[in-house]
């Protein structure tokens, strides 16, 4: 557009004005096919002067369309600063669900927003954007499934998505496979699973590197929480032998630790503890955040403690307090500290699961624990792990249970 605007430029200063309108009228085409508004407004500009040296133009229909645009586009403007605004202030309380002046805000713009305005695809997705935020701020997951199930038909409907906006669509399948997640609809996120991988095969793959790992963590979570680990060993097998997941540490690190949970779910405990073994053993443990590393540890730890391993847990968790002894004395560590705490117990005090004391800790523990999330942090997660200790219960099973309530 502004290549066609300075040829016009170059046309009009070589007195050859038809050329001139011509070049202006394309890139006027052009700006409204990509929705340039404000260079639209220099091109009505540019054809209003060339009507004073070419008598053949109209300016009155160009002033009018001029007027018309620039009405358009302050309007966008105005909406654009808003939902930047609103965007910013949603970040910056990290969607606590407390901002209500926010929730206001926006749904005051959409209720004064002018019907011609929302005939713009640019503007649907950015309102679409900003009243997923806010649903995700009110933390109303059943109302945030519905709103982003509704758009993604709707944008088809109207034949908003395509190679243009097909990173839009992308976005949004992932939205909806993390909400149904969040809902524990595993089923129906495995659909959406499958209608993302489509998407990214779709125009010959135009966005497949930038969300190809979503893909693999979404078939992930969805067979975990179907019971299909089968599915999730073959699959993490056969990432590893991609280059890529070779030459990127943290894809390693993703891989192995999935891949030993699973195999501990399936009741492989040597597996689990060989896999693990790849990261802990190796220059890639080195690379990650220190969070990372007492998970890792953790996770080795409550293996160990399944294989009676007692004197290596003891061993191992003495280093870690010593390793990490800055990082558990700080509040964000204070649920691994408590658990530390347990998993020492469970090692060293005989009959342990028929020790008041210690029962009485870890139903406290238990107790003061968060819901059950899928994909949270825990890699194995410490509050069911030790239910199923205390209660003798397979621990996958009762992930599954978990999983299964609506």
């Amino acid at each position: 557009i502004n290549n066609l605007i300075s040829l016009a430029q170059i046309f009009t200063y070589k007195s050859i004005y038809s050329k001139a309108l011509t070049y202006l009228l394309k890139a006027e085409k052009l700006a409204i096919k990509q929705e340039h508004y404000d260079l639209l407004n220099v091109i009505y500009d540019q054809i209003v002067k060339l009507s004073s040296l070419y008598r053949k133009i109209k300016p009155a229909v160009y002033i009018e369309k001029g007027n018309a645009n620039n009405a358009y586009y302050q309007q966008l403007k105005q909406i654009n600063s808003v939902m930047a605004t609103i965007n910013h202030e949603l970040f910056d309380t990290n969607f606590s669900g407390k901002n209500t002046l926010v929730i206001d805000k926006l749904n005051q713009i959409v209720a004064d927003f002018d019907e011609q305005y929302l005939q713009s695809p640019k503007i649907q997705f950015k309102i679409h954007t900003c009243v997923r935020e806010v649903l995700l701020q009110k933390k109303d997951f059943n109302a945030l499934e519905n709103y982003l199930i509704y758009s993604l038909a709707d944008f088809e409907a109207k034949k908003l998505l395509n190679k243009n906006t097909h990173a839009e669509k992308i976005v949004l399948i992932c939205w909806i496979i993390n909400t149904l997640t969040k809902n524990k609809k595993f089923k129906s996120s495995a659909n959406y699973t499958e209608q993302l991988h489509e998407a990214l095969m779709a125009h010959n793959k135009l966005h497949f590197d930038k969300y190809e790992w979503t893909y693999y963590q979404s078939l992930l979570i969805n067979y975990s929480f179907l019971g299909e680990t089968e599915k999730i060993i073959n699959l993490l097998n056969e990432l590893l032998t991609q280059k890529k997941t070779r030459e990127i540490p943290a894809y390693s690190v993703f891989i192995y630790v999935n891949l030993a949970a699973t195999y501990y779910c399936d009741n492989k405990i040597n597996k689990a503890l060989d896999t693990l073994s790849k990261i802990i053993s190796t220059d890639i443990y080195k690379t990650l955040n220190n969070s990372w590393k007492v998970n890792i540890l953790l996770l080795e730890i409550m293996f160990r403690l399944e294989n009676e391993d007692f004197n290596f847990v003891v061993y191992r968790i003495n280093n870690l307090k010593r390793n990490f002894q800055k990082e558990l004395k700080k509040e964000q560590y204070k649920r691994e500290k408590e658990f530390i705490g347990l998993l020492s117990n469970i090692a060293q005090l005989p009959d342990v699961f028929k020790n008041a004391r210690f029962l009485k800790k870890a139903n406290l523990f238990i107790k003061k624990s968060p819901k059950f999330e899928p994909g949270s942090n825990e890699i194995i997660n410490y509050k069911l792990w030790l239910i199923a200790k205390v209660k003798k219960i397979n621990y996958y099973d009762l992930v599954l249970k978990e999983a299964n309530v609506q």
